[in-house]
């Protein structure tokens, strides 16, 4: 197998590189023992073995978030991991890159019955939404055969699919498809592309599309406000639609905040579509949940 050609200059700052993750993140969520490492030599396609230059295994948004931003100023990839079940090379470790697991990412913050929409972190388990929703007669339907190991995020990665695919479709038919443009605790802006089976007649977005969306926009501002291992969810949420999106049209969801508090957020994002034309105002308000005491 073919890889890039790794960056000696990157591979020559590897000490450096690893103190300055350690300042990042607390020093035992780095790897950089050639023996602890190679358990994520490979992935699911073990006939590519490669060492990575450090791995590295955040805990909050905040520390993805600054692994990300030095990466890049550093000229430094990033090579984002699931469970390693991939047999198509979605998560080969380089020898200049680092490795950012993100199984420790494993809650599902939001489960909306009505709209039949959960919100996950990346690392939750395919298998752990199907038993998070099975109880009310639901279940997840992309279902690879790893599925009782392989995460959410990386089946989005790897468009996977299983036996339930030849009626449900692969996991890319099953989102919204949400694509976040700006992410910060007082501001998140999102693009959601309007397709096919996101529409109603006479092919507009359908409402529960656009309340979906807002309500994920919303959840989204709202973890990145959260501490201490805190989820959170959907107490109220109102919705006045103004003008359809048409499709193959594009709607921006901007949301801001109306009231940031240690146990009720309220958000409200102003939905537009590609002329500019305000469709939709959705006020919403999400409860924080501090996690349970052992």
């Amino acid at each position: 197998m073919l890889m890039p050609e790794p960056d000696q200059g990157v591979i020559d700052r590897r000490d450096e590189i690893c103190r300055t993750l350690r300042q990042l993140v607390p020093a035992d969520c780095v790897i950089d023992s050639r023996e602890s490492m190679r358990a994520y030599d490979a992935d699911g396609l073990s006939a590519y073995r490669q060492l990575p230059l450090a791995v590295v295994l955040p805990e909050t948004v905040e520390q993805i978030a600054a692994v990300m931003k030095w990466c890049h100023q550093q000229g430094i990839k990033i090579v984002p991991r699931g469970a390693g079940t991939s047999l198509s090379g979605g998560a080969l470790p380089l020898a200049d890159a680092v490795l950012l697991g993100l199984g420790k990412f494993n809650r599902i913050l939001e489960i909306d019955y009505d709209n039949r929409c959960v919100v996950a972190q990346p690392g939750v388990t395919n298998l752990a939404i199907t038993k998070a929703v099975e109880a009310d007669g639901f279940y997840y339907a992309p279902d690879p055969s790893s599925q009782i190991a392989c995460s959410v995020g990386g089946n989005v990665a790897e468009n996977s699919g299983g036996v339930h695919c030849l009626k449900y479709g692969l996991t890319t038919n099953n989102l919204l498809g949400i694509e976040l443009v700006e992410a910060s605790p007082d501001r998140v802006v999102a693009k959601l592309e309007v397709r096919k089976e996101l529409c109603t007649v006479p092919d507009i977005l359908h409402g529960g599309a656009i309340m979906s969306f807002a309500d994920t926009v919303g959840a989204v501002a709202t973890v990145l406000n959260l501490k201490g291992g805190a989820t959170t969810t959907t107490v109220e949420s109102k919705t006045n639609f103004l003008a359809p999106i048409p499709l193959g049209d594009t709607a921006v969801a901007t949301c801001e905040p109306f009231h940031k508090g240690g146990r009720l957020m309220v958000w409200q994002t102003k939905i537009t579509r590609g002329d500019g034309r305000l469709c939709a105002v959705v006020t919403q308000s999400q409860m924080v949940l501090e996690p349970k005491k052992a």
